[in-house]
């Protein structure tokens, strides 16, 4: 969860879409568009992919949203579009999602981090590069986990740091 202005932006590393459901469920919002995660009221950005997100073979490979469970076909007969969080892997799926959100980056005060370890090398600098001064709030496992997240950003400023060990 990334916050400025009293404006909340999702990222998130998970596949699931119980974080789509919520959003739409609290916040009258949709997800049937690839568009929609980054114009609606909370933009979310799903940094390695989702499960219903597929490379449209009639649209030259453009990223598509699955609207219902009932036609999972539609992923059997066009490729995924999920990326496995390897540390080498340097390819966004939705690279126009990580250019909103370094744009958005440049006027973030908070960032809450739940259960993120940081591994994805090729996301960190999106994170250094754009940031300013922000208060960080991580969640994790245990005070080292929580302490280790702190240590991604030795050259940022972080006005304030609060751990919350399970």
């Amino acid at each position: 969860l990334i916050t400025h202005d009293k404006q909340a932006i999702f990222v998130t590393f998970n596949y699931d879409t119980l974080l789509e459901k919520e959003l739409e469920h609290g916040f009258d919002t949709t997800f049937k568009f690839i568009e929609d995660y980054t114009t609606c009221k909370i933009p979310l950005i799903k940094v390695h992919g989702s499960w219903n997100w597929y490379y449209n073979k009639v649209e030259k490979g453009r990223v598509t949203v699955l609207h219902h469970r009932n036609n999972l076909e539609t992923l059997k007969e066009n490729d995924p579009a999920l990326g496995l969080p390897y540390r080498q892997v340097k390819k966004f799926i939705v690279p126009e999602h990580i250019e909103f959100m370094k744009n958005e980056l440049r006027h973030v005060n908070k960032i809450v981090i739940i259960g993120w370890r940081g591994n994805e090398q090729h996301f960190m600098p999106e994170l250094q590069t754009n940031l300013g001064m922000f208060e960080l709030v991580v969640v994790n496992k245990g005070q080292e986990e929580c302490d280790n997240v702190r240590d991604l950003f030795p050259d940022i400023q972080v006005s304030n740091y609060r751990s919350y060990p399970e």
